[in-house]
């Protein structure tokens, strides 16, 4: 029987299973005999199995599909090596620390997977499986191929991965330590400014934290502390010096694996999303709506319970989920749109259209809506767009844009 390859995830790019199907090409071209599975559900099924093909893998490589936990622990026991060729993906999203590493892990799996933020805390390179550079392929079939020849080091990684699983990641000394980490947290932070009741019923949504194509993000932020502040993505950067306390006040949103199953679970409401997107230009991709969907379907009830009013984005990604959310909660919403944005200008503007105000960098995007959008702080004339005359420094602006905030969340 040909030794097995098991790989686990949704299917998109910072999981990297295109570098794991040109590494299983690679490994053919060497004359190893085995086979890949890949368990998941994502947006990149179909190039993934266009890759397959092209590839000749087809009696190699498959895609299972989204399998229950019950189907996925049976396939982790009968695999040989589990694969992860995590990557950071074009808008800088990763892996952090991928639960189902621990779970080949506590199954006695040799794991081969990259050199990528928190990876390296759960696997031992050399001891209970293998780390590769990030997108080196030639390098990432190397190790498959070490542990597809050799059964005995399959089996002494396994058991080490095991008793790394027993030791480290014991949960009840996770969840003291975990305990401990908030209490200090929140021992040393500084105590929140006082909101103006109606900044209350604001709320930012931010599509990724760090930022650095937004360098003035983290500075409006701090003028709202206290407010509430919802992020998708974690950046792949830390967070600048000044910045870092700012952790204390941002809410990250769950991961997508979560929001897929919220969003089969009101399949009813998820339709009804899905025929919005006619209403979108052709220009914005469907991947790109279908992914800001998911997340406006979880937030919107959230901020209904909140009591939130006003939703303010803080790019052109963030705008298109905002878009969502103020058609499922009747919110009100603002944008700020970085400049280029990330959609074709059409798109920009058609989500603009149901905006209360807010701030566009492009003059030729602003020049459709009568001065209801204004220009980042550069110039006299700009301040005296929404009777910001006299605002002489950034932080005066903030103190102003606050303002505004707390009139549109009234």
């Amino acid at each position: 029987m040909r030794p097995r390859i098991l790989s686990v995830g949704r299917l998109i790019e910072f999981k990297g299973f295109r570098d794991l199907i040109s590494a299983s090409a690679e490994l053919k071209k060497r004359g190893i005999e085995f086979e890949c599975e890949i368990i998941g559900e994502g947006p990149l099924r179909e190039e993934l199995q266009n890759a397959i093909a092209v590839a000749g893998l087809e009696d190699t490589v498959r895609l299972l599909g989204a399998l229950s936990q019950e189907e996925v622990l049976r396939c982790l026991v009968n695999c040989d090596v589990f694969a992860l060729a995590s990557i950071v993906d074009t808008k800088g999203a990763s892996d952090i620390l991928p639960t189902v590493i621990l779970e080949a892990m506590a199954a006695a799996r040799p794991v081969v997977s990259t050199q990528l933020t928190g990876i390296p805390e759960m696997v031992c390179n050399g001891e209970s499986g293998f780390l590769v550079a990030p997108g080196d392929v030639v390098t990432l079939a190397d190790a498959l191929e070490s542990l597809l020849r050799d059964s005995q080091l399959r089996e002494r990684f396994g058991a080490a991965g095991r008793r790394a699983v027993e030791h480290k990641f014991d949960v009840d000394k996770n969840a003291a330590q975990l305990l401990q980490l908030f209490e200090a947290a929140a021992a040393s932070r500084a105590p929140v400014q006082s909101l103006n009741r109606h900044l209350q019923h604001c709320a930012y949504l931010i599509w990724q934290w760090p930022n650095p194509k937004l360098p003035t993000l983290d500075r409006e932020l701090t003028t709202l502390a206290g407010a509430p502040l919802y992020v998708w993505r974690s950046g792949s950067r830390s967070p600048a010096k000044r910045s870092e306390r700012l952790v204390y006040d941002l809410e990250f949103l769950p991961d997508a694996m979560i929001l897929e199953a919220e969003w089969h679970a009101d399949r009813a409401r998820a339709h009804e999303i899905e025929s919005w997107r006619r209403e979108v230009p052709p220009e914005c991709n469907t991947a790109d709506y279908l992914e800001a969907a998911r997340i406006a379907l979880y937030l919107a009830p959230k901020l209904a319970r909140k009591g939130i009013r006003h939703l303010h984005a803080t790019d052109s990604r963030a705008l298109l989920c905002a878009w969502i959310v103020q058609r499922l909660s009747k919110v009100t919403i603002s944008a700020t749109i970085e400049s280029p944005p990330s959609f074709a200008p059409v798109v920009v503007e058609r989500l603009l259209r149901s905006c209360s105000g807010g701030r566009v960098s492009d003059p030729k995007i602003r020049a459709d809506f009568d001065g209801r959008f204004m220009d980042e702080p550069k110039s006299p004339r700009w301040r005296a767009q929404f009777g910001l005359r006299g605002a002489r420094s950034r932080e005066e602006f903030l103190q102003q844009w606050r303002n505004q905030l707390e009139t549109w969340s009234r």
